[in-house]
């Protein structure tokens, strides 16, 4: 599946056979087109579940980002369609380079979104967090950005010690708290996640 989601771009899996043993295994298709660069890059649509596993795809909240149609012409349909959520994930080593990949990586997400009022935002967060990341906390890092109904969500998780951050002006974190509806900081199992949430227009 992810092969072919490299290879040409769209994909549509007849899930009609399918028997999940463990329900966490059908995640498996939102991280491939995530990992994929997401949607329109990656597209992905799942057709044919039986009552049972259109239930466990739902609760898992797979139809948000990879959908779910009841025939193969339907899903040829929203092949073309933005699923209700959208979402890009990029690895990033501890280099100096890394938040200028982070801007790419935003920059090129709202173009394929069509998010022009929120993209100079949405970069300047994305490059701080990096930027905290790689100079701060001089560990690699993982920004992943997602469009749902919230709004932009850009996270940054890395190696870092759990610490509550206090912006300050004329700081980076005091211009990611300015522009964002809100932003916060959670521990992980290997470090923390940085998170801002965008409000959008419209």
């Amino acid at each position: 599946m992810s092969k072919a989601l490299h290879d040409v771009g769209w994909v549509l899996v007849d899930v009609s056979g399918l028997r999940v043993a463990w329900p966490p295994a059908v995640r498996v298709f939102p991280s491939a087109v995530e990992a994929l660069g997401g949607w329109p890059a990656a597209r992905l649509v799942v057709f044919g579940a039986d009552a049972r596993l259109a239930e466990t795809l739902c609760a898992l909240r797979v139809p948000a980002t990879v959908p779910l149609a009841p025939d193969q012409s339907t899903a040829r349909l929203l092949l073309h369609r933005r699923p209700p959520t959208v979402a890009r994930r990029l690895d990033l080593a501890n280099e100096l380079s890394s938040p200028r990949r982070a801007r790419l990586l935003v920059t090129t997400a709202c173009q394929d979104w069509r998010l022009d009022s929120v993209c100079d935002d949405a970069v300047i967060v994305a490059s701080e967090l990096v930027e905290n990341a790689v100079v701060h906390a001089r560990t690699r890092c993982r920004l992943a950005i997602r469009l749902d109904d919230r709004g932009l969500t850009i996270a940054v998780r890395d190696r870092g010690p759990f610490t509550v951050l206090h912006p300050r002006p004329g700081h980076g974190l005091f211009m990611v708290a300015e522009v964002s509806r809100a932003w916060d900081v959670s521990p992980t199992e290997e470090g923390r996640s940085v998170w801002a949430l965008l409000p959008i227009a419209g």
